[in-house]
């Protein structure tokens, strides 16, 4: 089994092009937008204990893929190099990757702040249920170092400004032979 990890800013692109990804391959995207919006419903996407919850969640069935599953998986995940939480999920799934024997790649999306604004305000983030609001997404870009990669282990950097996501998957597919 392998584990493909997207990890970035908001907006950059990491859905898109994990979709895309799993269109030109036999991979499979664990999308964890349904179990946020449940733990959003059950105690609030402003609680402390939210991304705690939805981390510990997400890591309890990327385990259980590891351990039971055979099919390569997708994970999404947006990172700050300055966040514990963040770091902490990153290492963990490192982590769980050598105890389960599991191929772990790290791929790196970053993009301009100009073109994650654009991206923010598009309507189908809306009912994905993503960030729309732009003047959120600059709070977050200027509270948090988006641009700096997982220090932990090697990462694939891309940067999807001027790519579509298209372009991107197949950079990642040629990245990792896949």
């Amino acid at each position: 089994m392998r584990l493909i990890v997207l990890y970035g800013p908001p907006a950059v692109g990491k859905s898109t092009v994990a979709k895309e990804l799993a269109k030109r391959t036999n991979v499979r995207v664990f999308d964890s937008t349904p179990l946020a919006s449940t733990i959003e419903q059950a105690i609030g996407r402003d609680n402390p204990q939210f991304t705690p919850l939805l981390y510990s969640l997400q890591i309890q069935i990327l385990n259980a893929a590891m351990r039971f599953g055979t099919q390569d998986i997708i994970l999404t995940a947006t990172f700050s190099a300055e966040l514990q939480t963040d770091i902490a999920l990153l290492q963990t799934i490192l982590e769980a990757g050598q105890a389960h024997n599991t191929n772990v790649t790290l791929v790196h999306l970053t993009a301009k702040h100009h073109a994650l604004t654009e991206r923010v305000q598009q309507p189908d983030r809306r009912s994905a249920g993503k960030m729309t609001d732009p003047s959120q997404l600059q709070s977050l870009l200027n509270q948090h170092n988006y641009d700096k990669p997982f220090a932990g282990t090697p990462s694939i950097t891309i940067n999807t400004t001027h790519l579509t996501a298209a372009e991107v998957a197949e950079q990642i597919a040629r990245n990792i032979a896949i």
